[in-house]
């Protein structure tokens, strides 16, 4: 399935078995060595792997793969914006790729409202039948641009208890390839800032290919303005030297990994610990 804002570029779904363990991953043909979404399979009962059979598999949204996306899906357990009694906390994912965060949190027993944004309608397509993405009264999927959907909002429209942003450039020589630079400049962490929930958390996934230590701080320093609290968690991946920035309009969060650590346990539901190995590796 071909993009349809990317001239030539294409995405491929590709199930695969290690040690085994079942997985399904999406390639891009312009991307070398990259995976942009990745999901484990649940094998039926009797059946070998096979391509035939492994299409028809259901998704684990239990487990996330990518050390960024563990990194970002805690973010909001650590700075209490969202506790095990919390109800139906407001979710605004920007970029949803192959819908491994937005089914992770539709998972939580806390039944968050989540909407998704997401400028590729045939990633949209992609993530319904090959990701188990469902639509639902409380989860909606908007195909538009993450830039414009923050810059349209009315000023009291609602605000979200917590925002992700996962939105890469296909440009490998800009200095961060995470996020785009809309993302990087203070006139939309204003536009974020104001659509955050009063104790709300923002993660977004930095990336510098080249590791250029400057970049992340500049974009540190850009929320900053905006933010009493931000700091990184590291998601390092092998070469790949994710960040995540991790903003809040809590002025009280004490920046601990030790005290990030049991927040964790005491807010996040225990069903996910079973499919998944958290850290808090935080950057000081």
């Amino acid at each position: 399935m071909c993009s349809q804002l990317m001239n030539n570029m294409c995405y491929i779904v590709v199930d695969y078995e290690i040690e085994n363990v079942y997985s399904r991953s999406i390639l891009v043909n312009t991307l070398v060595d990259a995976k942009l979404s990745i999901a484990d399979l649940i094998k039926s009962e009797n059946e070998k792997f096979t391509l035939q059979n492994s299409a028809n598999w259901k998704i684990n949204h239990y487990r996330l793969h990518k050390p960024y996306l563990k990194a970002m899906s805690i973010a909001p357990f650590l700075t209490d914006t969202i506790q095990k009694e919390t109800k139906n906390p407001s979710i605004l994912l920007i970029g949803v790729a192959g819908a491994t965060l937005n089914n992770f949190y539709h998972e939580m027993p806390n039944e968050p409202i989540i909407i998704g944004v997401e400028l590729d309608s045939i990633m949209v397509d992609v993530a319904e039948k090959w990701f188990g993405l469902k639509k639902s009264n409380r989860h909606k999927i908007l195909v538009e641009d993450g830039v414009k959907f923050f810059k349209d909002r009315e000023q009291n429209a609602e605000k979200y208890d917590a925002i992700f942003v996962d939105a890469c450039q296909t440009d490998h020589d800009d200095e961060l390839h995470c996020p785009i630079y809309e993302f990087r400049i203070e006139d939309m962490a204003y536009h974020v800032h104001r659509s955050l929930a009063e104790n709300g958390t923002l993660a977004i996934n930095v990336l510098s290919l080249n590791n250029t230590i400057s970049a992340y701080d500049k974009i540190l320093n850009v929320y900053r303005s905006y933010f009493p609290t931000c700091f990184f968690l590291s998601a390092q991946n092998g070469d790949w030297m994710n960040r995540v920035l991790v903003a809040t309009n809590n002025p009280n969060i004490n920046i601990n990994q030790e005290e990030f650590i049991r927040k964790l346990h005491e807010n996040m539901p225990e069903i996910f610990f079973k499919s998944n190995d958290f850290k808090v590796d935080l950057i000081v």
